[in-house]
């Protein structure tokens, strides 16, 4: 089993902080993170589009607050060693 940590300082994401979509969702308000192993803090800080996230298994280590009032976010996928 893959170890997975979430860590950062804690994130700025508040209400006079700007919308960040660190990467776009497509136009079912989904994102396929593939790539890297860190989401960074406040990635997708007020991305009121993003609905579903999957996450690979390269990816090990989550930001504090990387989906920080995500409003209409409804499910995240992980992928199968994590």
């Amino acid at each position: 089993m893959a170890s997975f940590q979430v860590w950062g300082v804690m994130g700025a994401c508040d209400d006079d902080s700007p919308k960040q979509c660190w990467i776009v969702p497509d136009n079912n308000g989904h994102v396929d993170i593939k790539d890297g192993d860190t989401i960074p803090v406040d990635a997708f800080c007020k991305c009121t589009e993003l609905q579903t996230v999957t996450i690979g298994d390269s990816v090990t280590s989550i930001g504090n607050e990387a989906f920080d009032r995500c409003t209409n976010l409804k499910s995240i996928t992980f992928g199968g060693k994590v």
